[in-house]
């Protein structure tokens, strides 16, 4: 029997894939469920970048703390 490859695998099969489009809330509500997954962004057939809820969290402070100054 012969080994899978990297290219027999979905990326949808252990991650959560969303198109660049997607509103952050949409993905913060996938990671609400979820909070250990990563979040695929991808255009076409390209990954643009990875979201996770540390990205998410650490994005909101940034926001409130720009938004009391």
């Amino acid at each position: 029997m012969d080994e899978p490859t990297v290219s027999d695998m979905s990326i949808t099969d252990e991650h959560i894939v969303v198109a660049s489009k997607t509103r952050v809330s949409e993905i913060c509500s996938e990671l609400s469920v979820n909070p250990e997954h990563a979040v695929l962004v991808k255009k076409g057939n390209d990954i643009l970048g990875v979201v996770t809820a540390k990205d998410i969290f650490s994005k909101e402070d940034y926001v409130d703390n720009a938004s009391k100054k």
